[in-house]
């Protein structure tokens, strides 16, 4: 029987009570529909804390717990204007599911919708399943690009002399 464990970074407050409520009520129709793979709900971790050398205690630190979830999760729940986290887990290969809480900005749709034609994303509506995409890695376009901005950058250096 499978376990789960459940990682929570970011994100803020829902918008209105409705949402609350709308979010509250899928995570619990999802934890109950788990029974005993469930084995604890969890609670949720405040912000992080720095521990320096010498015991000296400070708020807002810590390393960012963001690559471990990456490597150790088997499904995303993203929201839809969190642009770098898709991203990021889409990079890993395994089900993303975005949630697109109410009042979001449009301006995420056209990644959201090549996202959705590549296989990598599904919009969230409470329940979990799992299938296989090829991870994305932009990394190669991104370089190129640059190389290429920086290249034509120079050759206007040049040829305007400044």
């Amino acid at each position: 029987m499978p376990k789960y464990l459940l990682g929570y970074h970011g994100g803020g407050m829902p918008a209105t009570p409705e949402e609350g409520a709308k979010v509250t009520a899928a995570w619990m129709s999802w934890m109950g529909s788990l029974g005993k793979a469930l084995v604890d709900a969890g609670n949720p971790i405040g912000g992080a804390k720095t521990i320096a050398p010498g015991g000296k205690v400070s708020d807002g630190g810590g390393a960012n717990p963001y690559p471990s979830m990456l490597a150790l999760a088997d499904i995303f729940v993203i929201t839809a204007d969190s642009v770098n986290m898709i991203s990021e887990a889409v990079s890993t290969g395994k089900p993303v599911y975005i949630y697109e809480p109410t009042g979001h900005a449009g301006k995420f749709m056209h990644l959201i919708g090549q996202l959705t034609a590549r296989h990598a994303i599904r919009r969230w509506d409470g329940a979990f399943e799992s299938w296989i995409y090829t991870p994305i890695d932009s990394t190669p376009l991104v370089a190129a690009e640059i190389a290429r901005r920086y290249l034509e950058f120079r050759s206007n250096i040049r040829t305007n002399g400044s």
